[in-house]
């Protein structure tokens, strides 16, 4: 009874959640292999081995004029000729930078630098949005200008599907909101199934049938 039981849940739990193969994996923009988007509007790399393989990263700079900034403290920022003097290695004054896969990923959290919390008292803000670029959620600054810290800080995206993330700066207001993306924690592997197939429906009545009638014959004795 209990192994008959045990064999209607694991079958309850594949169903639901389906296949446990997807795997995690960290991208880092401050490391090597994107050094060469530094000065580009547009740059692209595929990814080989692991959890990623085959699946191609697109980074562009939006806007006249603007390009890639890349380095290996910050990782990604915006150099716009509005901000030449400026925060020229950051996204801000209304920068837009659109990062692209090939194959929709799972975003599990967002890691950026450069965030502060100014002398004020007010928190350097940053938007990003996932797919289409018309919904965006905020971040903001939790170390102090002065604290010796590099403004770093990871947003909890929550495990969205997604195969596009677009940032933003503040607008036009000025140089004290800017920020860079560092890295990016995703989840690589199939994506949701909200509709079963024919045979899935099967299997799972036939399970919760052989159940039921198992149950039954056990309450006859």
């Amino acid at each position: 009874m209990k192994a008959l039981k045990s064999s209607v849940l694991l079958v309850l739990a594949v169903l639901v959640l389906g296949p446990v193969n997807a795997s995690a994996v960290s991208v880092d923009f401050r490391d090597t292999p994107w050094h060469a988007s530094n000065g580009q509007s547009h740059y692209s790399h595929v990814f080989s081995g692991g959890a990623l393989d085959g699946i191609s990263l697109a980074i562009d700079a939006i806007g006249a004029g603007a390009v890639i900034w890349e380095d290996s403290i910050d990782g990604f920022g915006v150099l716009n000729p509005r901000n030449v003097t400026d925060e020229y290695d950051e996204i801000e004054y209304g920068d837009l930078l659109y990062l692209t896969f090939s194959t929709p990923v799972f975003i599990d959290t967002i890691s950026l630098a450069d965030l502060f919390v100014e002398p004020g008292g007010g928190a350097e803000t940053g938007f990003f949005s996932l797919n289409d670029g018309t919904s965006w959620s905020s971040f903001s600054g939790t170390q102090g200008l002065f604290s010796g810290l590099n403004g770093e800080m990871t947003y909890n995206v929550g495990g969205i599907f997604s195969d596009s993330i677009w940032f933003r700066g503040q607008g036009l207001g000025g140089p004290d909101d800017s920020y860079a993306v560092q890295s990016l924690a995703l989840t690589a592997g199939p994506g949701p199934d909200p509709i079963p197939e024919p045979s899935t429906i099967v299997l799972l009545g036939s399970a919760l049938f052989g159940f039921a009638l198992r149950r039954r014959q056990a309450d006859k004795v």
